[in-house]
């Protein structure tokens, strides 16, 4: 199995510490259900996840060290909406097309590259935040011309109305 996907599912109870067991797993969406207990630390055992999705739980304790293991996880790691204490692990704050998800206590325990990356439950990696920089700049560029231009039209219809109608004698340079 490489997806797991039960979000939205009403999941009362724990995790189970036998998810570990399943290795080939790269998707595991569980949010938004009402799982209680702990992340356990069998977690750490799904080395190719790419993305984990745990966030509108009920989930409590610290995050399992464990969960640093996680070497592929790349796409998304949300752990947001829970009552989990402790820290994002420092390997993932360095993962800059990796999105991260956290609720603030967890940010304030985390080093301040993990805060910038989780912004408290603020979802855009810093990559995504990058792309959004450089739109908003190339659209200034593409606007700013086209206001310029309307600007200079105006000024060129006020200058006319002054002065009326002008004629333009081309100077012939004479050598």
């Amino acid at each position: 199995m490489k997806r797991l996907t039960l979000f939205e599912n009403a999941l009362r109870g724990s995790i189970p510490v036998s998810i570990g067991n399943l290795v080939n797993l790269r998707f595991l969406e569980l949010n938004h259900n009402a799982l209680t207990g702990s992340i356990p630390a069998s977690i750490g055992n799904l080395i190719n996840l790419k993305y984990l999705e745990l966030s509108r739980n009920s989930l409590t304790g610290s995050i399992p060290a464990s969960i640093s293991d996680l070497a592929n996880l790349d796409i998304g790691l949300y752990l947001d909406s829970n009552a989990l204490t402790g820290s994002i692990p420092d390997e993932f704050c360095d993962l800059h097309y990796l999105s991260l998800r956290a609720d603030c206590s967890i940010c304030e325990h985390s080093s301040p590259a993990c805060c910038t990356a989780a912004i408290c439950g603020y979802e855009m990696s810093v990559m995504a935040r990058m792309i959004l920089v450089l739109m908003v700049l190339l659209v200034m560029m593409i606007l700013n011309p086209l206001h310029a231009r309307g600007k200079n039209r105006k000024r060129n219809e006020t200058l006319e109305e002054e002065v009326g109608d002008v004629e333009v004698i081309p100077i012939v340079e004479i050598s």
